[in-house]
């Protein structure tokens, strides 16, 4: 679905590939992924982070071959990929890759000598998943047909049916007034704001104050490791975008709540694995609505 959005060609010594090339990149160098970038937004996605980490420097910060890999992650967490000759202009990157967490301890023996802090440790986020037991055949279940539990694709789909999200975090009036004296024409009849508090404030307002109590709380540590310092130091970028796709997420899930009584959820019960149009009918007519 929406293969006009996801799948583009790309430019290669100047000139765009006769096929288009698909939004998901399992791995390519530095250079390949510059030229990806250049086309669309990617997704560097790998269930071998080896492939992708060791290429990448992130394994080893001291590895001083990496520099212009690590270079397009540090700049790609910015919003930017930097100047080169291939023009990059408002595309996003994520990467998802897993590991079993052997060669990411060189990382950590580097942190503990204080021999390797590059920054580029602190711009993902990592989910440890505690090792499950070995399956048996007797404790196999029958699947159950799940046509009320949407799968993740159908939360992909609602999501890309959102269209442009842009979330802006601003201060309310009566913030602003009190924070900064600001002054605002208000017509007759407007009602003027109260002063907020935390607890009534804005998302800025209320996000701002989580910040600053989760750093003041992280001070309070005696003798804390240095990466664990530069991990947080990025805590008030990257909060907010967790909270913005918190958001998102609640968003969809909402509209999906809406549909589950006119949309059968089951597609992943079929061999085809096609998602009904009913979808699409009815998250159209949900905006309009």
């Amino acid at each position: 679905m929406f293969s006009a959005t996801y799948m583009k060609p790309i430019m290669v010594n100047g000139s765009p590939t006769e096929s288009s090339v698909s939004s998901i990149v399992t791995h390519t160098n530095h250079i390949g992924l510059r030229q990806h970038l250049s086309s669309n937004s990617k997704i560097l996605l790998n269930d071998d982070a080896d492939v992708i980490a060791e290429s990448y420097g992130l394994y080893n910060v001291n590895d001083f071959t990496k520099e212009h890999e690590r270079n397009i992650i540090l700049c790609g967490y910015d919003g930017t990929t930097g100047t080169t000759l291939i023009q990059i202009e408002d595309k996003r990157l994520t990467i998802a890759i897993a590991t079993t967490g052997g060669k990411l301890y060189k990382n950590m023996k580097n942190w503990i000598n204080f021999t390797g802090f590059d920054g580029s440790h602190n711009r993902f986020l990592y989910m440890s998943i505690p090792k499950l037991g070995y399956p048996r055949p007797q404790d196999f279940q029958i699947r159950m047909n799940s046509k009320h539990n949407p799968t993740f694709a159908h939360l992909a789909v609602i999501t890309h049916l959102f269209g442009t999200v842009r979330f802006v975090f601003d201060m309310s009036q009566a913030e602003r007034r009190k924070f900064c004296n600001a002054s605002f024409d208000v017509s007759s009849g407007a009602q003027i704001e109260d002063d907020q508090t935390q607890q009534t404030g804005s998302a800025m307002f209320t996000l701002w104050n989580l910040i600053a109590d989760f750093n003041e709380m992280q001070d309070q540590i005696p003798n804390k490791q240095r990466q664990i310092t530069d991990f947080y130091e990025k805590i008030r970028t990257t909060f907010p975008r967790l909270a913005c796709l918190m958001q998102l997420y609640m968003n969809a899930m909402v509209i999906l709540e809406r549909v589950k009584d006119f949309v059968i959820f089951a597609e992943g019960d079929h061999q085809d694995l096609i998602i009904s149009e009913d979808l699409y009918k009815e998250r159209r007519y949900d905006n309009k609505n």
